[in-house]
C-alpha cells in the first residue's frame, strides 16, 4: 500500500492499518525527510527518524527525562558496543525499566507529531510477519487510538476534513466490531457529543446540522471517531 501525503490522509493510513490490524513498518517521506513507525497487530510498537533533533536521546534531553552529560556518555557506549540506546540506558542505570519505557512511548509520539503537519510527501506500507517483541517496543505505553485522535485534530484545513470523510451524505453507523466500538479513550467533549448522536440513520450532513458546535469541529470529530473505527461512514 502507498499514497501522496496532503492534509488529512495520515489520520486515515493511520486508522487503517489499526482497525485492520495490520502487522509491518509505515514509511513516510518529504524531501529528504524520513519518518517511519512499526505497527504489530494494529498497535504502533516503535518510531524513528532520520531528523537528528527527534532522534530518541535528543527527544529525551529536550522533554527533561535525560542529561546532555549521559547521553553523551550513553552515545559513547552505543557506538563502541554496538548497543541500542534504550538497552544502554539501562545498563547503566541512567533509566530504570518503567522510565525507559515511557520515554519510548514519548519519542514514538515526538517522531509522528512531526507528521501530523505535513501537507504533502508519500507513504508507503510494508507488510511483515508478527516478530518478537524488541525491547525498544513502546506497546504498553503508546495507546495508538491516542495518536490517531491527535492526528484527526491537527488536521486543520475543513476541505481536507470533508476530503477524507467522503459522501456527506452516507449514514453514520456504530461500529458492529465490538472491541473498536466500545474502546477504551479519552474523547474531547465534541467528540463524545457528535458520538452520542450516531444513532445508524443520520448522514455526515445531518449530524452537522443536528449538533449545535461548528460545523468544522462536528466534522473533526467525525473524522477521528471515523479513523478509530468506532463509527462506519
Amino acid at each position: 500500500m502507498k499514497g501522496s501525503l496532503f492534509q488529512g490522509a495520515l489520520p486515515v493510513v493511520l486508522g487503517r492499518l489499526y482497525v485492520e490490524r495490520r502487522s509491518g513498518l509505515l514509511h513516510l517521506k518529504r524531501g529528504a525527510e524520513r519518518r517511519s513507525a512499526r505497527f504489530r497487530k494494529g498497535h504502533i510498537v516503535h518510531a524513528d527518524t532520520n531528523a537528528a533533533e527527534d532522534h530518541m536521546g535528543e527527544v529525551l534531553v529536550r522533554t527533561g527525562l535525560l542529561s546532555q552529560a549521559d547521553l553523551d556518555r550513553a552515545t559513547a557506549r552505543v557506538l563502541r558496543e554496538r548497543k541500542r540506546l534504550g538497552q544502554v540506558l539501562q545498563e547503566l542505570r541512567i533509566l530504570d525499566e518503567h522510565l525507559l519505557e515511557d520515554a519510548l512511548a514519548l519519542h514514538v509520539q515526538e517522531v509522528l507529531r512531526k507528521a501530523f503537519r505535513w501537507e504533502d510527501g508519500e507513504w508507503s506500507f510494508e507488510e511483515q510477519e508478527v516478530e518478537t517483541p524488541l525491547q525498544e517496543d513502546a506497546t504498553l505505553k503508546v495507546f495508538t487510538g491516542d495518536v490517531i485522535l491527535e492526528a484527526a485534530r491537527s488536521v486543520a484545513d475543513p476541505a481536507a476534513v470533508r476530503h477524507a470523510l467522503g459522501d456527506p451524505d452516507r449514514p453514520v453507523v456504530l461500529s458492529a466490531d465490538p472491541v473498536l466500538r466500545f474502546q477504551q479513550i479519552a474523547l474531547n467533549e465534541a467528540e463524545s457529543e457528535v458520538l452520542g448522536r450516531v444513532d445508524g440513520t443520520r448522514t455526515v450532513r445531518q449530524l452537522v446540522s443536528a449538533l449545535s458546535l461548528p460545523a468544522e469541529e462536528t466534522e473533526r470529530s467525525l473524522l477521528g471517531l471515523v479513523c478509530l473505527g468506532m463509527v462506519e461512514p
